[in-house]
């Protein structure tokens, strides 16, 4: 530490005896670290406390974030209440609200792990896991009033951004251009995060080669400083114990050595002790009140400075953040058809105007991005002049060929892996061609091709589609297994679609159903070989999806209808070594409804209601009928779930089930759900269960383990799934 004291008692004589001199410069330094970095919060506080207004802030990764919106005028108790109130896990992923997309693509959404675009015939790596869409619209929508400024200089503190250009191997200092874009970069971890292309530049973390900035405040003139640093300086064998810890370890190699070099010109260092809370966003309460309880202790030092520098202390003047700017020009990026690129212009000149706010543009963009051909879009804007901003949009269209990797797991396939390919608009403008396949135990394989346009303002579209499947089914009498067989499940069709809205639509077309089942029947069951059933149906269904996520939805409805009027059906089978012809099945009529109500932010009410009635009268119902109940996991649209039954416990003519679930948010990746359901089967057979599951949010999908009980079946049932369903 520089002799702080000898300079005060220094200056506090200078300033006593003359008024010319200037007032010395004092920049706060807030490094990176993720989580962690919140500490920077209640550093701010004791600060603000003490009457200490920085001269300039230097920030890097969340340093960069906090000490952004310090610098254009929020306060510390503002930032703390932004922090509390931002779900972090939601922005830094390639999750999105499921309301924001269009009905048709829902269902696609978050199905795979990995996703590798095929560019020349080989799949890539791609630039990045996380596109950070939802990432870039929070931070235009918090950084908003920065717009005001043309750079940083003239914002209320001065302020640098701390960001690494990978493409010259060298520190990049932001000191203007869009604030939004700065603390983008600043945070963009390597092969995380994808890039920022800026000015020639390809822009990752700054903590890469400078996560404690001291050497820029230094650069920019600062007499004092007083930095607030959250990342791990010493180093141990338990630092290098997994690949992860050591891979951060390298990262920051270089932001450590120049930490040692430049630790002593640092007046006042403060390190709250929240080193193993890198990833905690759901403690930063806890995070915000260290760093307030060690800058504390630090209170000496900052009185010192307050005295000696300031005298009076006038409190920071309170700053009216702009809402909207006049907009004079927009520009669009990354869009090479010129007349969609035309199109485009014109609805968002149409639909802005001549003023610009957040809402209205995150309006635009949402409406734009519903449509999933889009991996993100941005926008920024940029003042020309007084009264004269350009707006920029920045449009990343996702690439037309991509190859998708999943892993799944539940108990009726077993584990496999999950394969798809992609393709829009390479059969013709606004088609999609999908193909999935399961490569497990119990094999499956499902293609669809579709097409949407406009008739006026209606959105219609067409569908094909393909699917194969195998599983394996138990048949039981009471709690007794008496066999088991293999069906092979074989449908194809297509259909017209009417799109009602973004959530929801109406189908209506043709499909053919095969059934295979092998001869695993045991004699004293009933003497019946190899059995195919066929089936032509037409079919009219309504879907409508309003959840906000597709595995963990905290409000909106799922509701899915379906009538069915099958013809030309039949079952062809042995019995007693003879073959058995017949027809079968008139039709069905089904639906399917789930609620979910939020009461907090952490606790979920689920509700749902399953039905399903069959037309048609046969003594082999058990093979006839394409539904199964049992189970927790259905991994099939065949398989309804019912808490406290085995897996395929019964094979019914028709059902319906009700079910109460209460969902608590442990933390933001650990969940805790009870479960009580009720069932009426064939219509007068009534069952009764219930259990708990454990959910984490892990990075190849959902893992959970489920413990149920029925009052018709005596043994606890243990159910466990692993990645997303198929």
């Amino acid at each position: 530490m520089k002799t702080i004291i000898a300079l005060l008692i220094f200056l506090s004589f200078s300033l006593t005896a003359q008024d010319t001199i200037s007032k010395p410069k004092i920049a706060l330094v807030l490094s990176g670290g993720t989580a962690k970095g919140l500490a920077h919060i209640g550093v701010l506080k004791v600060l603000e406390e003490q009457g200490i207004k920085p001269d300039l802030i230097v920030g890097t990764s969340m340093g960069s974030i906090i000490g952004g919106l310090y610098a254009i005028g929020y306060t510390a108790d503002e930032i703390e209440q932004i922090t509390l109130n931002t779900d972090w896990f939601k922005y830094l992923s390639n999750d999105t609200d499921l309301r924001n997309l269009n009905i048709e693509v829902k269902d696609d959404f978050e199905e795979y792990v990995y996703n590798f675009p095929i560019e020349k015939r080989k799949p890539g790596l791609g630039k990045g896991l996380i596109y950070g869409h939802e990432l870039e619209l929070y931070l235009n929508r918090i950084s908003f009033p920065s717009y005001k400024y043309s750079n940083f200089d003239e914002f209320p503190i001065r302020y640098r951004a701390i960001s690494t250009d990978v493409l010259n191997n060298e520190v990049y200092i932001f000191k203007d251009g869009p604030l939004p874009l700065a603390l983008r970069a600043s945070m963009s971890i390597p092969s995380l995060f994808e890039p920022i292309r800026y000015k020639g530049k390809v822009l990752v973390d700054g903590g890469i080669l400078d996560n404690f900035g001291v050497d820029i405040a230094l650069q920019e003139g600062a007499d004092i400083i007083i930095g607030s640093n959250v990342e791990r300086i010493s180093k141990s064998e338990d630092d290098f114990d997994t690949y992860k810890n050591l891979f951060a370890q390298l990262m920051m190699l270089h932001s450590k050595q120049k930490y040692k070099k430049y630790k002593d010109s640092v007046d006042v260092l403060i390190e709250p002790p929240v080193l193993e809370m890198g990833s905690k966003f759901d403690k930063a309460k806890k995070i915000i009140n260290i760093g307030y309880q060690t800058a504390l202790k630090h209170l000496s030092e900052l009185k010192k400075i307050k005295s000696s520098i300031y005298g009076d202390y006038k409190k920071r003047k309170k700053i009216t953040h702009e809402k909207s700017f006049p907009i004079s020009q927009i520009a669009i990026r990354g869009i090479n058809d010129l007349s969609y690129k035309y199109h485009i212009y014109n609805r968002l000149r149409n639909s802005i105007g001549l003023i610009a706010n957040y809402s209205v543009i995150e309006k635009e963009i949402t409406d734009l991005y519903r449509s999933g051909q889009f991996s993100y879009i941005k926008y920024y804007i940029e003042k020309i002049s007084d009264n004269n901003y350009k707006l920029l949009f920045d449009f990343a269209p996702k690439a037309k060929n991509n190859l998708q990797l999943g892993i799944h797991y539940t108990e009726q396939v077993d584990l496999g892996l999950i394969v798809g390919l992609t393709s829009r608009n390479s059969l013709s403008l606004n088609t999609k061609f999908k193909i999935k396949a399961r490569i497990s135990k119990y094999p499956g394989v499902d293609q669809y091709i579709s097409k949407y346009f406009k008739i006026k303002n209606t959105r219609v579209g067409f569908k094909q589609f393909f699917n194969y499947s195998m599983d394996k089914i138990t048949i039981y009498d009471e709690q007794i297994k008496l066999t088991a067989y293999n069906r092979n499940f074989l449908n194809f069709g297509g259909g017209a679609i009417l799109v009602l809205g973004h959530n929801s639509m109406l189908e209506s077309g043709y499909k053919y159903e095969k059934y295979f089942f092998n001869k695993l029947f045991r004699a004293e069951f009933q003497k019946i070989g190899n059995t195919v059933v066929d089936k032509n149906s037409i079919y009219l269904s309504y879907y409508l999806n309003s959840l906000d996520d597709k595995f963990f939805a905290t409000k909106g409805l799922l509701f899915k209808s379906n009538i069915e009027y099958n013809f030309k059906t039949s079952i062809e089978t042995k019995k007693n070594n003879d073959t058995i012809l017949g027809y079968y099945n008139l039709g069905k009529v089904n639906m399917k409804l789930k609620k979910f109500t939020s009461i907090n932010k952490n606790l979920v009410i689920e509700s749902s209601i399953l039905a399903e009635y069959n037309i048609y009268g046969d003594s082999l119902n058990f093979v006839l009928n394409d539904k199964i109940l049992g189970g927790v996991y259905p991994d099939n649209s065949s398989r309804i779930p019912f808490w406290g039954l085995p897996n395929s416990y019964i094979i019914p003519k028709n059902y319906s089930i009700a079910s109460f679930g209460l969902r608590y948010k442990i933390s933001d990746r650990i969940y805790i759900k009870s479960v009580i359901n009720t069932g009426i089967v064939n219509l007068n057979d009534v069952y009764l269960g219930g259990g708990v599951s454990f959910t984490f949010k892990s990075p190849i999908g959902p893992l959970s383990i489920s413990i149920t009980k029925s009052t018709q079946y005596i043994a606890p049932q243990i159910h466990i799934s692993m990645g997303n369903f198929r």
